[in-house]
């Protein structure tokens, strides 16, 4: 009830200022209502699009077939550089136990350095050039062919949901229809502007190798030899704990090989089939198969398993996936589900390994899998060794981050803790935590999510009470409990999303190669093919990743942002029409193409069904994940401090009084010379909510583009310190506490201002509190305009509390508001109490540096601003601190410790 409330459709006709964008809004939030009230009913819309994913597949392919097999042939030499190291793992006797593999690791790892020389410029440019070849001249594809092919598919999408099955719900005819309605506006008003993508592939290079750069990749593949001499260390010891732990253990009851006996691998799991079977009660399990719960992890699960669950299972974080054990006595294999009923997978009168069961052994069915250069024992201990490394990593991980930043230690301790503690148990106890956790209560596999996922969120949730407001409102410190959940969860998940992906990639590709049989399904018939390719999702997500970072990258810095109050309203601005929809679903879907591709050319077989499932399933998250990948990968991207908007919120280009546009910066000042400490106290530690080019307003929608600006989440009240010499030229502090006024709240703080300052003390109606101070000395490498030009800088410090200057400048320097202006200060000296006033998501300061005239050019003399409002420049300037690490540029969602030294002692 709650999330229908929070999303209904009406809450967006009461915006004011309307555009064409809000219709889609419209279509989007309904949608949205629907699922909210029966998120089951998410499954009427999966068979339109299987059906239209499968039609768009026979289409490309009946365009492409004759070329597909030179294409695979040469993607897979492509590719070989990286295959072929990781064979040579499995090459010897089947490892004994994980200890034995992870001395094989750390013998074979000198075979992997060559690898790191793939992360080069010159091999990154000579790769993503011959995929480019292969693609459009091997195989044909092309931009123009494959966007008219994605358009065609979601017209059929729509045809298709408009056409119900007989026996469908009213629920699940209203999702079908508010969908196909979302797609018939999309048609009308995005498809027309659909850009052009520039994918010339030398700028795709260039944009890849320039992300992979603000990574520790490069770093890493520089230090190759030494990195993975640490890492064969670390892995001898690992192999020596865990003999350790397994010969203190119960040593495993032998299993031998049994002939295929009573099975129900060709059923999927229905709760009837479950029941007939008897699958055996939770302390019956015994041996945790890794390899094969890997395999299943997710293989019934989804929108196929017709339980209407298929939604849930695939958008809530950490959902468990399911697991294969074998029992005590060695006699059954039992899938445990997550959702549904559990199912045996083979049962015999003797005790058996997990890979003589026929879904392993064989006879070919439709769920099989299949051996190849890596043998079921070499696969089991990978699986194993590779998950306990997978959680020590993370671990590590969360230790690096806690001693790299400050006030970092109640989110970071117990994921460092509980991921170690995790590989530990998966070493010793042979199962992960949460499952050997779930067996010994006898609950099922889908409680393992209380331990898996709940309590790492709950962790990110407490850990987020660092560092939060104590001295506001409850509002307000609630919201800015929020940013800090933001910075906690993005680190965790990056944290847990990178581990785990590695993991898979490296089971996806072995999987993969073990493909055998035909080439394809049969022409006719049942497809008896083992099903390896099927567990090729890590590999087309790493493709996906690459070219989702490419097409980010393409996007105008220019476009990035919320388009707050864009020309006085609310449309949508250009992030979202057209790169949200309909670029973002069509590059999910490109990329998944070609991810598909090259896992088919690994297998060395090709499915028809899944390129339509992959394209289908590519637009849905493309469209989904975009702006949360966005903010990820370009929140603060300036290009290094050149960038400078040249267009306004209404898209007039920017001009001075002269006629000239605008130009770019020359870059970020060195750090070595800058005059600015941070604005507070030193040993203090502050969160940087928002920085640089920052989504929410830093960004050139607003009517002064803040484009170099930070927000510091200063508590109420709190001392904000000058960040370096100067002059004070201006200030207010009327608006009251808390509000963002209007126009009739403004023109009372203007008139409170009178009775103190006098009636003409300025002119206009100030918005928000601040004081604005300017640094009287030029330095010339530091101070510098668009171009490069030196220029006198001011600092404006906004949002301060009501009387937040007055009251200040009273209390520690004796002096009146009247004296206030023209006053020096140094960097150190308290300023201005800090406060939530004009537009503020809560209690902090916002600062920025903007250009304007030399002390001589003061137009007033105190107490009136030595300024008139216009006087200063209309747009912020690139600044470094002193103080802050690295290149003194500060970055979102962090927190930094000052060197700025408080003094109440003015200059003379």
């Amino acid at each position: 009830m709650l999330g229908s409330l929070l999303i209904q459709p009406q809450m967006l006709s009461r915006m004011q200022g309307r555009g064409a964008g809000d219709e889609i809004a419209d279509e989007i939030v309904a949608l949205a209502h629907l699922l909210s009230l029966n998120p089951a009913a998410a499954d009427a819309i999966r068979p339109a699009f299987e059906a239209a994913g499968q039609r768009f597949a026979d289409s490309v392919l009946r365009r492409l077939g004759p070329r597909l097999p030179q294409a695979l042939t040469e993607l897979r030499g492509l590719i070989e550089p990286l295959t072929t190291p990781l064979a040579a793992f499995a090459s010897g006797p089947p490892p004994a136990s994980a200890a034995d593999l992870l001395e094989r690791i750390a013998d074979g790892l000198e075979r992997l350095a060559p690898l790191a020389g793939l992360l080069s410029d010159a091999q990154i440019r000579s790769m993503l050039q011959r995929a480019s070849r292969i693609l459009t001249d091997t195989l044909g594809l092309s931009q123009a062919g494959f966007r008219a092919d994605f358009l065609v598919m979601l017209g059929e999408v729509r045809a298709e949901l408009r056409t119900p099955p007989q026996g469908a719900s009213a629920a699940m005819r209203a999702v079908r229809e508010s969908f196909a309605c979302l797609l018939t506006r999309l048609e009308e008003e995005v498809y027309p502007r659909f850009p052009t993508l520039d994918l010339d592939v030398d700028r795709l290079t260039a944009l890849l190798i320039r992300a992979l750069r603000e990574t520790p990749l490069p770093a890493l593949s520089g230090q190759a030899p030494c990195l993975l001499g640490r890492i064969e260390a670390v892995l001898r010891l690992l192999a020596e704990i865990s003999r350790a732990a397994a010969s203190s253990a119960r040593s495993p009851q032998p299993r031998t090989a049994a002939p295929a006996a009573a099975s129900s691998a060709g059923r999927r799991g229905s709760r009837a089939s479950a029941r007939a079977d008897g699958a055996p009660t939770r302390d019956q399990d015994g041996e945790y198969c890794w390899y094969a719960s890997w395999l299943y992890a997710r293989h019934r699960q989804g929108f196929s398993n017709g339980a209407g669950i298929g939604l849930l299972q695939l958008v809530t974080p950490g959902y468990p996936g399911d697991e294969v054990w074998l029992s005590t006595d060695g006699k059954c294999l039992t899938l445990r589900r997550a959702g549904l009923d559990d199912a045996v997978l083979h049962r015999a009168d003797t005790p058996f390994a997990w890979h003589a069961a026929p879904q392993f052994a064989g006879p070919p069915s439709r769920e099989h899998f299949s051996f190849g250069a890596f043998s079921p024992e070499f696969l089991e201990g990978w699986t194993q060794a590779s998950a306990i490394l997978q959680k020590l990593a993370a671990g590590f991980w969360h230790a690096v981050e806690m001693g790299q930043g400050e006030r970092e230690y109640a989110c970071n301790i117990p994921l460092w803790l509980w991921h170690w503690t995790d590989g530990i148990a998966r070493g010793a106890g042979g199962a992960p935590l949460p499952s050997l956790i779930s067996r010994s209560l006898g609950w099922g596999v889908g409680s393992t999510w209380l331990f898996s996922s709940l309590l790492p969120m709950l962790t990110v949730l407490g850990g987020a009470f660092e560092g939060v407001h104590t001295k506001t409102t409850a509002g307000l410190g609630f919201l800015q409990w929020l940013t800090l959940i933001g910075g906690d969860a993005l680190s965790a998940y990056t944290i847990s999303s990178a581990t785990q992906g590695v993991n898979d990639l490296f089971l996806s590709l072995f999987t993969l190669i073990n493909q055998t049989g035909a080439g394809g399904p049969p022409s006719a018939g049942e497809d008896l093919r083992p099903a390896n390719w099927q567990r090729a999702d890590a590999v087309i997500g790493l493709v996906n990743l690459v070219i989702g970072f490419g097409f980010r990258g393409l996007i105008p810095r220019d476009d990035y942002g919320l388009p707050f109050g864009k020309d006085g309203g609310a449309a949508f601005g250009p992030l979202y029409v057209p790169w949200m929809f309909p670029c973002a679903p069509l590059v999910g879907a490109f990329a998944n193409t070609i991810g598909t591709l090259f896992a088919w050319a690994i297998a060395r077989t090709h499915s028809p069904g899944q390129l339509g499932e992959k394209v289908a399933s590519g637009a849905l998250s493309g469209f989904l994940t975009f702006i949360v990948e966005f903010y990820a990968q370009r929140d603060g991207s300036t290009d290094d401090g050149h960038y400078n908007p040249r267009i306004d919120p209404a898209d007039r280009p920017y001009a001075d009084a002269a006629g000239n546009p605008r130009t770019d910066f020359i870059g970020y000042p060195d750090k070595a010379g800058s005059p600015y400490h941070l604005p507070y106290a030193a040993d203090t530690a502050m969160y940087v909510g928002q920085a640089n080019l920052g989504f929410f307003s830093h960004a050139r929608w607003n009517s002064f583009p803040q484009i170099y600006a930070y927000d510091f989440a200063h508590d109420f009240g709190d001392e904000i310190l000058a960040i370096r010499d100067g002059t004070v030229v201006d200030f207010f502090d009327w608006i009251p506490d808390n509000i963002n006024p209007d126009g009739a709240q403004q023109t009372t703080a203007r008139t409170a201002s009178n009775a103190v300052m006098g009636a003409a003390w300025r002119n206009g109606k100030p918005s928000w509190n601040y004081i604005i101070v300017r640094h009287d000395s030029l330095i010339n490498d530091q101070d510098r305009d668009q171009g490069g030009t030196p220029v006198t800088t001011y600092a404006v410090y906004g949002h301060g509390a009501t009387g937040g200057v007055r009251e200040l400048w009273n209390a520690l320097y004796g002096k009146a508001a009247l004296d206030i202006i023209g006053t020096r200060v140094r960097r150190g000296n308290p300023v201005m109490r800090a406060g939530s006033t004009g537009v503020s998501f809560h209690n902090h300061l916002h600062l920025h540096l903007v250009p304007g005239p030399g002390p001589g050019a003061a137009t007033h003399t105190p107490p009136r601003p030595i300024l008139q409002e216009g006087d200063l420049g209309s747009y912020t300037l690139p600044f470094v601190f002193a103080d802050a690490p690295g290149d003194g540029v500060l970055r979102r969602l962090r927190w930094y410790r000052s060197a700025n030294t408080r003094s109440t002692e003015l200059p003379p």
